[in-house]
């Protein structure tokens, strides 16, 4: 790892500057040059935020130290050491000494800005202020920290920084509201609201957004890489993964009474896992569940990434041994199911920390990706009801994750939705998928649980001449003309049906 040192912060004309010519570019920074609030005047967040009083203290120098600020996020009061507001997005930043010599930022989420009513987020972020001479420029990581460390992690034990500056990408390092956020899903709110904000003011290639971690921050990456699958959100292009947690339960199973203590309170998962509702938190966010030294298919979320890259790195001295097991066994698991992920191993000592990756390695694997083309096969366990993919789970089972497999074939114009599980009713967009309600379309359905479901398909303006169930005419559909929605419904107690829907 290379040893970085601090160069000075740029004044706030020289970004002024800065950012006219980033914004002519296309990379501008647009609102951060507002001016910082007189001394002695602070505008502090309005009581319509509804602070908790631990959340405000007295201003702080910055530090570069992954132990200064960990617990919960406070929200620095700005009379001093260069805070600027901009009320309109609830938020205060500060521009820090580079350890690079690109911009960089520390900046605090106040609440609900934060993704969380009560809790702030502090995020620490690293923008390229010339990018001419850099043909790969314009790429956004996003860098997960270890456990019981600041976002400062990334700067202080990687070459992270580095190596985006080298290369003309930005660089967000979110802190996750406390340092042992485990990717729960309050960290993973909260990130996406802060890359909206990031979006306002930055311009990035979106289908090169990279999520890279180590150990809990390997875990985090995999997993909101995995339940982020939307258009209207940032989706990960490609992850690095050091070491990563995989099975969350696993860790509340084999900790110590004070982990266990830890991961049940509020800011963490809310409870034990211990039981099928109690471990819902968990498993949300868990990118594989180990039963008995194997991977459990039926609770492997990781498979939502079937067409995302993976680069899983493996210190096989390192004396978390369960930690590597567990990344052995899913990646073996993902690798028979054709999941493009690469595994690097090597014998860096009994040491478990980040510098026994190579991150230039790991680096020119990243630069080789894209967001890939929408797959028309995959393998969904959706969490909550949202867009994944070409598809939208409008409901689903309270308190667990529904799971559906689908299959687009273009040649036949038909459509599979098999093994579905806790599933209630299913958007399918035919034409991402390469489909069409023109043409006959003929859809194959079948249940783990014989709940039953909905299947929604649009494209029909008026309703189809015929829908058969099984050859035989049925009559469990319905069509709203508003929409051009036709919905098919599956009744309890049915386990498996095909439909031929004639336009």
């Amino acid at each position: 790892m290379k040893t970085l040192r601090p160069q000075s912060t740029p004044s706030h004309g020289r970004l002024r500057t800065a950012g006219r010519a980033l914004l002519g570019a296309g990379l501008a920074l647009l609102a951060l040059a507002a001016p910082a609030p007189a001394q002695g005047s602070p505008q502090l967040p309005g009581p319509g935020l509804a602070f908790q009083n631990p959340l405000v203290t007295a201003p702080q120098p910055f530090q570069w130290s992954t132990a200064a600020g960990l617990g919960l996020v406070k929200v620095q009061a700005p009379i001093d050491y260069g805070w600027i507001i901009l009320p309109n997005d609830k938020l205060q930043f500060r521009f820090v000494p580079s350890l690079t010599g690109d911009p960089t930022i520390e900046a605090i989420f106040w609440p609900p800005a934060s993704g969380h009513p009560t809790q702030a987020e502090r995020v620490t972020f690293q923008f390229p202020l010339n990018t001419q001479g850099h043909p790969k420029a314009g790429a956004l990581v996003i860098a997960f920290h270890s456990y019981g460390v600041s976002e400062k992690d990334i700067w202080i034990n990687t070459d992270i920084a580095q190596l985006c500056a080298e290369r003309g990408w930005a660089l967000i390092a979110p802190y996750g509201m406390v340092d042992t956020h485990y990717g729960n899903v309050q960290s993973q709110e909260s990130l996406t609201k802060v890359l909206n904000v990031v979006r306002k003011y930055f311009k990035f290639d979106e289908e090169r957004v990279y999520a890279v971690g180590f150990s809990m921050g390997g875990g985090a990456a995999l997993s909101y890489s995995m339940r982020h699958l939307s258009d209207s959100r940032v989706q990960v292009a490609a992850v690095v993964n050091h070491t990563g947690t995989q099975d969350l339960v696993d860790v509340y199973q084999s900790g110590s009474f004070a982990v266990k203590a830890m991961l049940s309170d509020e800011e963490h998962f809310g409870g034990a896992p211990v039981g099928a509702d109690a471990a819902f938190p968990y498993l949300r966010v868990s990118p594989s569940r180990i039963v008995l030294g194997n991977n459990d298919p039926n609770n492997t979320p990781l498979r939502n990434l079937g067409h995302i890259p993976i680069y899983t790195f493996l210190n096989l001295d390192d004396p978390q041994t369960k930690l590597i097991s567990h990344n052995q066994v899913v990646t073996s698991y993902l690798q028979g199911l054709g999941h493009p992920v690469t595994l690097v191993t090597a014998n860096k000592g009994a040491v478990h920390n980040w510098s026994t990756l190579d991150m230039n390695a790991a680096f020119r694997w990243l630069e080789r990706k894209r967001l890939p083309k929408e797959p028309t096969t995959m393998q969904v366990f959706a969490d909550r009801e949202i867009e994944y993919l070409a598809t939208q789970v409008r409901a689903k089972q309270a308190l667990r994750q529904a799971r559906y497999d689908l299959t687009a074939s273009q040649g036949t114009n038909a459509l599979d939705v098999l093994n579905t599980r806790y599933l209630d009713t299913l958007f399918v967009d035919l034409e991402r998928l390469g489909l069409s309600a023109d043409v006959p379309l003929m859809v194959s359905w079948s249940s783990i649980d014989d709940l039953g479901d909905e299947l929604v398909l649009p494209g029909y303006p008026a309703p189809p001449a015929s829908v058969l169930r099984d050859g035989l005419a049925d009559g469990n559909w319905s069509h709203d003309p508003i929409t051009a929605e036709l919905t098919l419904a599956v009744l309890p107690g049915t386990t498996a049906a095909v439909f031929d829907i004639t336009p």
